[in-house]
């Protein structure tokens, strides 16, 4: 188990301005969805992606006692996100319906991810391992229609998906940087 208070008072900071950040992003997003998709996501999720999965592989390296396959998976996972990051700011409005494949297969990932790291998850809480399993099933759910049904159903099905996960995301964050516990 690893506790913020453990660790330097930046991290907690950090959590909780990234947190902020996030939610304040997925409520605009799901505000003005289609004006922030076809204008801006692109660009607002690279550079979201390309801090969130540098966030990833830094803070494996800064946890303790973390076993080797969940070292991997944080760095593997955080790599992903720097490279689809990268994809987004190099080009934010390369045809929307790339971009709906591409987020629609990143949060079919992350809701693997999710129900993964929630069913495997032994030393998390109880009710983070909770969230993590519904936001997994949530994400699976809108990310396999948006993949199959790009032109039609995609654009605002990965809306509402970028818009909540963000939402959880701070959401998560900012209680790790109040409460000061990873797990």
């Amino acid at each position: 188990m690893i506790k913020m208070a453990e660790q330097a008072q930046w991290l907690r900071i950090l959590d909780i301005i990234l947190g902020l950040i996030a939610i304040l992003f997925g409520a605009l997003l799901f505000v003005v969805p289609s004006i922030i998709v076809v204008y801006g996501i692109g660009m607002i999720l690279g550079i979201g992606l390309i801090i969130l999965g540098l966030w990833q592989i830094v803070k494996i390296f800064i946890a303790k006692d973390v076993e080797m396959n969940a070292k991997i998976i944080s760095i593997f996972i955080g790599l992903l996100m720097v490279i689809f990051g990268a994809l987004f700011i190099a080009a934010p409005s390369f045809f929307p319906l790339l971009m709906v494949f591409i987020l629609s297969g990143g949060i079919l990932v992350i809701g693997i991810f999710l129900l993964v790291q929630g069913a495997m998850g032994k030393d998390m809480k109880q009710w983070i391992r909770i969230l993590y399993i519904i936001f997994g099933i949530i994400a699976i759910g809108i990310g396999i229609p948006a993949f199959i049904f790009p032109a039609t159903w995609g654009l605002d099905l990965v809306s509402m998906a970028v818009s909540l996960a963000l939402i959880f995301f701070g959401a998560l964050r900012l209680l790790v940087g109040i409460t000061g516990d990873y797990t």
